[in-house]
């Protein structure tokens, strides 16, 4: 770590440990403790780029540091603020190189918890423990940790399903 810019030390160490050349952004634009916008970006020089390539990306990045001078250092954090999208910063990047937008996805919180991955837990326990769980609880109880829905399961149950899991394998 140099100047503890993420973005800046990233950019050395590309430039100097791996002999990449790249563009690196990074920002976070704040209100107190709320975070109101925080993005970034990476432009990579790929092997067989050509010069006219290389300078129509330089002068692009150069353009957009000039147009927020005021806020060069939030940059690209200031642009999402100003309603700017991921989409609008990389064709901003990559204006005059004919950018093509292959697909888009809109992220989801998406979580594959399940009373069968519970059961899967329990079979990693030694048989001895599980035992011991099941005389002394009345239901096995997991919750996810990452959407919060909480799993339940009777021991005479969880004892079936281990059972049964038992003999198909």
């Amino acid at each position: 770590m140099r100047t503890g810019e993420i973005d800046r030390d990233v950019g050395a160490y590309l430039a100097e440990s791996e002999q990449r050349a790249c563009a690196l952004a990074a920002s976070v634009a704040g209100d107190g403790m709320l975070c109101r916008a925080a993005g970034g970006y990476t432009v990579e020089q790929l092997p067989g780029a050509d010069e006219e390539t290389i300078s129509i990306i330089e002068r692009n990045l150069k353009k957009i540091f000039d147009e927020n001078a005021g806020n060069a250092h939030r940059v690209p954090a200031s642009l999402l603020l100003a309603g700017k999208t991921p989409l609008d910063l990389a064709e901003m990047i990559l204006e005059g190189l004919g950018c093509e937008v292959l697909e888009t996805k809109i992220p989801k919180i998406i979580c594959d918890c399940s009373e069968e991955r519970l059961v899967k837990a329990m079979r990693l326990l030694p048989r001895d423990d599980v035992d011991d769980i099941l005389k002394q609880q009345e239901k096995v109880e997991a919750k996810c940790e990452f959407c919060g829905k909480v799993y339940r399961i009777t021991p005479e149950e969880m004892i079936k399903r281990l059972e049964s899991n038992s003999s198909e394998q």
